[in-house]
């Protein structure tokens, strides 16, 4: 009777509402309707029904509503449904709505859900799910609160934090790049000191020492003048002893008989002769001096040009054993490189007749497979190779090594080596390769490096390894001729930035040409690649192969051509830090 009493008390107060609530009967099921708001909730259903559908329209007294929220939880309440439909238009499923479904196994939700409250749903055995595109089952099978706009609130606040964290990593990864490049140049100034303190200490000794021969020459030569001085003071002596012993014995002959004068003249005849003799003594000794000095000097010279000879040969043996001829001496390994692509182009002979031929482009590629079958051990099948290449065909290999690392779900190494024409454009001064189809007077064929770089960049990969045995200032391999005519100097085209895990190896700088090396009938930047690959039966790291291949063709470069090519290495930031260690 209390109970009654409140009712009529709230029902008769002013500014107090009560809300509607009806039942509405839909494809033999009834359900209990609450009006709010927003429409009507459905409150519960006939619970004893195995296929039900949740209208999305209902009706009472003849006015229509729409359907916008499910929240049928009756603690105990439990319901024998199977298959539950929700109509399009309903949005929403309150808290635990469904919680005392025991034995629902189907569900079907419609586009317009947006909302899910926790605890939805029991998750029965092989319960199954048809939702929206939108809506994430696993959310739903975990018991979780669906509701897009909190979530996307929460991932802007995880994106501003995310880019909070990027913007103090990318400002500590620079503070420590300035601090290595100030102790790099720290450590190059005290090297450069040292060296400089190095070489003024042995200019010193040098003159120290050139002082020291010149003092010990002077002082022999004016101990030998003293001593022919002495010989000519005791020769004069001698003689005038001499002349006064024949003044005396020719005065005392003088005051004895007339008959000692045929015996003086004797004597005078003796002494001549003795004279004479004691003349030609010491020229004999004189002609024998000069044939010693003679013979020593000619004993020296002999030494000399032994010396001279045996350098020479050292010489020979050293270059030949740095300089062989790695065409016969391909060297078979250990290594087995499962995992590893290879696309090689090799473009020698170009279709437009402007176009000059590329020397030993072809036997460069050529070379550099049969390293990469028998050195380097990567398997036959995995290796691509072009010779005079088209556009099509160049683009289809890059696109091969795409589909290869995809294959291996990033687990691949990638190496892409082009030996052939590069060349710069006027327009935008950067570097393009040219396929064998190419035309120097349009850009239509020419392959941009940037994009090699930008699609090779972008592939999931252990590594992705370029080798360019081309230049990009525009002139012929081993020449200064220009490609095209109309340009009066060679052109520096300017720096790509790399992404991903590239490695380029490029032969030669700026603007530099990449020569030949005819005595190996090679290009000067592929032959030492192949050198040093020979030399260390592919176990080199990428630091060490690249050190070889600068020191080869600096100095090769310069001996055969008179002109310099300087080898350089660019990373991608990813690999700046550890491309040394890096090998095939």
């Amino acid at each position: 009777m209390v109970v009654i009493a409140i009712c009529l008390l709230l029902v008769c107060l002013p500014g107090v509402s009560v809300a509607k609530s009806f039942k509405y009967t839909y494809r033999n099921v009834t359900f209990t309707c609450k009006v709010t708001d927003r429409g009507v909730s459905i409150t519960s259903f006939t619970p004893n029904v195995d296929n039900v559908v949740v209208p999305a329209k209902v009706s009472d007294g003849g006015e229509n509503y729409n359907v916008w929220e499910v929240n049928t939880f009756v603690n105990g309440n439990n319901y024998l449904t199977q298959t539950l439909v929700l109509e399009e238009g309903i949005e929403e499923i309150a808290r635990s709505a469904f919680i005392e479904f025991r034995l629902l196994k189907s569900v079907t939700l419609p586009t317009s859900i947006k909302r899910v409250g926790k605890n939805a749903f029991r998750i029965n055995d092989g319960m199954a799910f048809k939702l929206p595109a939108s809506l994430d089952e696993a959310v739903l099978r975990r018991r979780e609160e669906y509701d897009p706009a909190k979530a996307e609130r929460l991932l802007a606040e995880q994106k501003a934090d995310d880019e909070a964290r990027k913007a103090d990593e990318a400002r500590k990864a620079e503070e420590a790049k300035k601090k290595e490049e100030a102790r790099l140049l720290a450590e190059a100034q005290k090297e450069a000191d040292r060296k400089a303190e190095e070489a003024r200490k042995a200019e010193e000794a040098k003159k120290k020492e050139e002082a020291r021969l010149l003092a010990q020459a002077q002082k022999d030569e004016t101990r030998k003048a003293e001593e022919a001085r002495k010989a000519e003071e005791a020769k004069k002596k001698e003689e005038a002893r001499l002349l006064a012993l024949a003044q005396k014995e020719e005065a005392r002959k003088a005051e004895e008989a007339r008959k000692e004068e045929a015996r003086k003249a004797e004597e005078a005849r003796k002494a001549e002769e003795a004279r004479k003799a004691e003349e030609a003594r010491l020229l004999a000794e004189a002609r024998q001096a000069e044939e010693r000095k003679a013979e020593e000097a000619r004993l020296a010279a002999e030494k000399a040009e032994q010396a001279r000879l045996l350098a020479q040969r050292k010489r020979a043996e050293e270059e030949a054993r740095v300089i062989f001829d790695v065409d016969q001496n391909i060297p078979v390994s250990g290594n087995y490189n499962a995992d590893t692509y290879c696309v090689i182009i090799a473009n020698e002979k170009y279709r437009n007749t402007n176009i000059e031929d590329v020397e030993y482009a072809s036997n460069d590629g050529k070379m550099f497979e049969q390293y990469c079958i028998s050195t380097l051990g990567i398997p036959e099948q995995q290796i691509r190779m072009y010779i005079n290449a088209t556009t099509g065909v160049m683009e289809d290999a890059i696109g091969w090594l795409s589909s290869s690392a995809r294959a291996n779900s990033g687990n691949a190494r990638l190496i892409f080596y082009y030996a052939g024409h590069g060349m710069p454009s006027e327009s935008d001064r950067r570097a393009y390769l040219l396929p064998s189809d190419a035309s120097l007077s349009s850009q239509r064929a020419w392959i941009p490096l940037y994009e090699i770089y930008n699609e090779l960049g972008s592939i999931q990969a252990k590594s992705v390894t370029v080798m360019l045995d081309a230049c990009f200032s525009g002139t012929k391999r081993g020449t200064d001729e220009n490609l095209v005519a109309a340009r009066g100097v060679a052109m520096r085209v300017k720096e790509e930035e790399l992404s991903g895990k590239l490695v380029v190896f490029s032969a030669a700088s700026g603007d530099e040409m990449a020569h030949a090396f005819r005595k190996r009938n090679h290009g000067m930047f592929t032959y030492f690649l192949l050198n040093q690959l020979a030399k260390t039966k592919g176990g080199a790291t990428y630091g060490e192969l690249f050190e070889g291949i600068k020191a080869g063709v600096a100095k090769y470069s310069w001996n055969e051509n008179e002109k310099i090519q300087t080898p350089s290495v660019s990373t991608s930031p990813e690999m700046r830090d550890i491309w040394k260690q890096l090998k095939f």
